[in-house]
């Protein structure tokens, strides 16, 4: 009823916020991965403009009035400073905006403006010149040079490139060819830790605005990021996952860097993949995508051989810069302190002799995974997961790593009142304090989560690596993806053996990622590079595979071995979750939704039955895994499920999500 319409009060924007192409991507992935568009499209769009700033954004200029531009030569005797903003302005032909005018004084600006010598207007930000041809020291091997004349204007390519091989330059050449046509790039990386680095090679490169998005920028920031994309200001985007919806005005090339890595998928709510979605707007928009990795995932490697991607390689390091060497320590007879061999701390001082910087990787932070009562054998744990508490020395504290719960180390066994609990375990904190004993002279840099919690730390840390110094570097994961590291000679993994023999079918794919990308930061420069693997298994076959005969040969197994067993990529797969209360709750609901109704033959259903961690943050959480050979089966059998789940009374006391194309079954 017309009568009952009421008058709209103001138009918000002149245009629609979001572009034909990236509206189009947020409805596809709205139905791919089964969640409201409204969700969908709040993901993609900043928050303050979802509280009605403005889309279009406009920046404060100052420019000469008439007044100003007929000044005489001798006008302002009296004010040096004043003059000297004058003159600044005569050089130029355009308004120049307070950054413009670095360290000019305000109140020299506000003198000017009240002799109406200056005025300041607002303008709308304009699209970015480009004239600089990029200048490099780096000549292109041959390969690289292969592999850009190879990038042509739609399609995507999935580049190979051993570490060191130089697909960053390969980036950059790329983009230097969409920024001469007058377009824009966006290239997303796995981690926000990875920003700084790639924002500092790009700016030297380009005279050219350079946008970052992340979440760790206010929402002023992000604003002004996306609005310096969306008006095409911005010649280059770097941004990680969310950043993939981030309008263009004139898009021209999409980069994905790391594209193995498992941080491009959300992991909760709107559970959605940037890396597939990079392909899809790369169609949708008719520009190139570029997936780049030394150790590619199976899945991309899958759809290289469908012929869906196009494969470009890079197996060489620049001109005397050699490959680094793999060694296996057998831990069998080997004696162990705090998780180091005597073997290890030999090789571990002879590269500091040298002079060379060490890296020590261990993904699990902390001083020691398990509090243990020496008498009863109690364990500390979580009250709220199923999980074990870990002791951070640096605060004296037990914590969970997966709900975040602390509380404070006992004294006593609370089962037995005995006073001795041992710390078992390795933490990146332990390993710490076991080498600052071991090597009091020699700078230690540890870098995980909890030590760069602070504003600026992570840079910091970098930057102290970078000084060149001979150091011992201890890291998690944040430390081993796509730094360039120019003076470590030595990587080192202690603790790897966990990953052969895991639940997790994915866990062997992501350990020989993790051994390639962590023995590839060692060796980067003139000095060869060598990696020490401890490990209790020196003839697990696929870990000689990657060794002896590199990822290539690596992958190929396991791709066999996922097509023996009907796994993903030969297979796909959609898990439905739920969480509550009580364990059966969770697992009843879901055994409604798996026998509800017809189910296709085309797809298999398992389960339900719980989590790996079955508890956690008080809740128990079970799941029901649905796997076909067909995407549309799938999807069109998972879509009758979630309808039929929809309908259930029970989903009023369970928390449920749909996962499309999982990455772990956590």
């Amino acid at each position: 009823d017309e009568a009952k319409l009421k008058r709209a009060e103001e138009l918000l924007d002149p245009s629609p916020i979001l572009p034909r192409g990236v509206l189009e991507l947020c409805i596809w992935a709205s139905q791919y991965y089964h969640h409201p568009v409204g969700e969908v499209l709040a993901a993609a769009i900043p928050s303050l403009l979802r509280k009605g700033h403005a889309s279009i954004a406009e920046i404060e200029q100052f420019f000469l009035t008439k007044e100003g531009k007929d000044l005489g030569e001798n006008s302002l005797r009296n004010a040096p400073r004043q003059k000297q903003v004058i003159d600044l302005f005569c050089r130029t032909s355009h308004g120049l905006s307070r950054k413009d005018l670095g360290q000019v004084s305000i109140t020299a600006i506000q003198s000017l403006m009240e002799k109406k010598l200056l005025i300041k207007k607002s303008i709308k930000l304009q699209p970015f010149s480009f004239d600089k041809v990029y200048e490099s020291d780096f000549s292109l091997s041959t390969e690289q040079q292969t592999a850009i004349n190879l990038v042509g204007k739609t399609g995507v390519y999935l580049l190979q490139g051993v570490t060191g091989s130089g697909k960053t330059e390969v980036y950059l050449r790329l983009i230097e060819k969409r920024l001469r046509a007058g377009k824009q790039s966006l290239l997303l990386v796995p981690e926000i830790g990875l920003t700084p680095q790639a924002l500092q090679r790009f700016q030297a490169a380009f005279k050219v605005n350079i946008t970052v998005l992340h979440s760790a920028l206010s929402d002023k920031e992000r604003l002004m990021g996306w609005q310096n994309a969306a008006s095409g200001h911005a010649g280059v985007i770097i941004g990680t996952r969310s950043s993939i919806f981030t309008p263009m005005a004139n898009p021209g090339l999409i980069i994905v860097d790391e594209e193995h890595d498992s941080s491009f998928k959300q992991h909760q709510g709107f559970r959605y993949s940037a890396r597939d979605l990079a392909v899809l707007r790369g169609k949708i928009e008719n520009i190139p995508v570029l997936l780049g990795s030394a150790t590619p995932s199976l899945e991309s490697l899958h759809n290289v051989k469908l012929d869906k991607y196009s494969h470009l390689h890079l197996t060489q390091r620049p001109a005397g810069v050699t490959k680094e060497k793999y060694s296996i320590i057998n831990l069998k007879h080997e004696r162990l302190v705090n998780g180091f061999s005597d073997r290890l701390m030999e090789i571990i001082n002879d590269n500091l002799k040298k002079k060379g910087q060490v890296l020590i990787f261990l993904n699990r932070r902390g001083f020691s995974p398990v509090l243990l009562c020496a008498e009863c054998k109690w364990i500390a744990v979580c009250s709220q997961c199923d999980a074990r508490l870990t002791f951070h020395l640096s605060k004296s504290i037990m914590q969970c790593h997966h709900c975040g719960i602390e509380t404070l180390q006992p004294d006593s066994c609370p089962e037995c009142q005995n006073k001795e609990l041992l710390k078992i375990g390795l933490g990146t904190e332990r390993i710490e304090e076991h080498l600052k004993t071991i090597f009091p002279q020699t700078r230690i840099i540890r870098i995980d989560k909890d030590s760069t919690r602070k504003k600026d730390s992570f840079t910091r840390l970098l930057q102290e690596i970078e000084d060149g110094e001979p150091a011992i570097l201890i890291g998690t994961q944040m430390l081993a993806k796509g730094h360039h590291f120019q003076n470590v000679t030595l990587s080192v993994l202690v603790d790897i053996d966990s990953s052969f023999y895991s639940t997790d079918f994915r866990a062997e794919e992501q350990l020989g990622q993790i051994i390639l990308q962590v023995g590839g930061r060692s060796g980067r420069n003139v000095r060869e590079g060598s990696v020490a693997i401890q490990t209790h298994f020196p003839t697990q076959p696929l870990l000689n595979t990657l060794i002896s005969d590199g990822y290539e040969a690596f992958a190929q197994k396991l791709l066999d071995d996922r097509r023996d067993n009907g796994l993903p990529p030969f297979k796909y797969q959609a898990v439905l979750r739920a969480e509550s209360t009580s364990s059966s709750l969770a697992l009843n609901f879901l055994d409604k939704a798996a026998n509800g109704g017809e189910i296709s033959p085309l797809v298999s259903i398992y389960g339900p039955f719980p989590s790996i961690m079955e508890k956690r943050a008080g809740l128990f959480r079970a799941l029901l895994i649905l796997s076909s050979s067909s995407r549309k089966h799938l999807h069109k059998e998972l879509k009758n499920r979630i309808e039929y789940t929809e309908r259930l009374q029970s989903g009023k006391k369970v928390r449920w999500s749909v996962d499309v194309d999982p990455i772990d079954l956590f």
